[in-house]
């Protein structure tokens, strides 16, 4: 890892994850290594995770034994603690079937709100929920119906992001269309209404409004039959999304990176063309990599300000079905108008140690 461990002054706000160290007045945060979330600990598949007001990291991820997505909070993003589940046993959305996927936790306004991906009942399709709560512990409250996903292709993967430069807030997306041609898979965004209640009576409103637009879809040869995964930062007067392309399953899984074309101008002025790809992934491995399939994270603050990726892969040797995705953290880093991932592979860490 190129992040290192930094000294911080106790209650500064640059981190909540110190703890007092010899009753000194300060404190050191520990870099992660890789895995954050081993098997052992049960693995991790789509980590969505938030930097809450607190300064404490919030992780929401696909699936879940006891409930649907659990939950899991750090201080540090090296040491992750499961609190519960969006959905404990018994509280699943009534218009929930199965196939509990990519879920993310956000911050809006003063409350929190979860999207995520599940089966419908009505159309056996995948769609795209909404559920809300005063805290990010819940109990979550769900609007009671998919916002988006009763058609006869179905999405997933949805991305909330609130533009910094006039304060819309969005829905990105992707069509769940893999590898029908001549569509591909395209990656839409779509300006979201929201009004959120006072309280956790499920009084928060949604609602997709004007027209969506896509951003991006598999037009490059690495990235196969599909893209997916989105997650847009603002940086520097542009945006970037960060997605994830090709077989889930194996080492083809990769990360790559978009961004829009004019500097300064807010994100819907820009709707309407096309993102600028990177080209090659930011984030790749090959069939004899330790960590192999990176991809399907979250871009967000670590605790010494910079940024960092929080993803999944598996391990060599337990890659694909039947085993358990494992949870990974690596800096970001930006030159030349364009992010970079550790030297664009997972950093080791303690791959292949038992």
């Amino acid at each position: 890892m190129r992040w290192l461990p930094v000294l911080v002054l106790m209650g500064c706000a640059t981190s909540s994850a110190s703890s007092e160290v010899g009753g000194s007045a300060e404190a050191i945060v520990e870099a992660p290594s890789n895995p954050v979330i081993p098997a052992s600990e049960g693995g991790v598949a789509d980590p969505g995770v938030m930097r809450d007001v607190d300064g404490r990291y919030v992780m929401v991820s696909t699936g879940g034994s006891r409930g649907l997505y659990p939950i899991r909070v750090s201080d540090d993003l090296a040491h992750w603690e499961h609190v519960g589940y969006v959905f404990p046993r018994g509280t699943e959305p009534s218009w929930y079937d199965s196939a509990a996927w990519a879920p993310e936790m956000h911050r809006i306004g003063s409350r929190y709100a979860v999207f995520f991906s599940a089966k419908s009942k009505a159309t056996g399709k995948m769609a795209l929920g909404i559920a809300t709560s005063d805290t990010a512990m819940g109990p979550f409250v769900d609007r009671g119906a998919p916002i988006l996903g009763e058609s006869p292709i179905g999405a997933i993967d949805s991305h909330y992001f609130h533009d910094p430069a006039d304060g819309r807030h969005y829905m990105i997306w992707k069509q769940e269309s893999n590898g029908l041609p001549p569509a591909g898979t395209p990656i839409y965004a779509q300006e979201l209404s929201v009004t959120a209640s006072v309280s956790g009576s499920g009084g928060d409103t949604f609602a997709l409004i004007g027209e969506r637009t896509e951003l991006i879809r598999n037009d490059l040869p690495w990235e196969a039959n599909l893209v997916e995964g989105p997650w847009m930062v603002a940086r520097d007067g542009l945006y970037y999304l960060f997605y994830s392309a090709n077989a889930y399953f194996d080492h083809r899984y990769a990360t790559g990176v978009a961004r829009t074309r004019t500097r300064g101008a807010s994100l819907e002025e820009q709707l309407g063309t096309k993102l600028e790809k990177h080209g090659a992934p930011i984030l790749a491995s090959t069939s004899t990599d330790c960590w192999q399939g990176p991809g399907h994270g979250s871009i967000l603050e670590a605790p010494d300000g910079t940024d960092v990726y929080v993803y999944h892969a598996w391990e060599r040797g337990h890659v694909g079905s039947g085993s358990a995705r494992v949870g990974l953290t690596d800096p970001v880093t930006w030159t030349a108008g364009w992010p970079a991932i550790n030297n664009g592979k997972p950093s080791l860490g303690r791959c292949g140690q038992p």
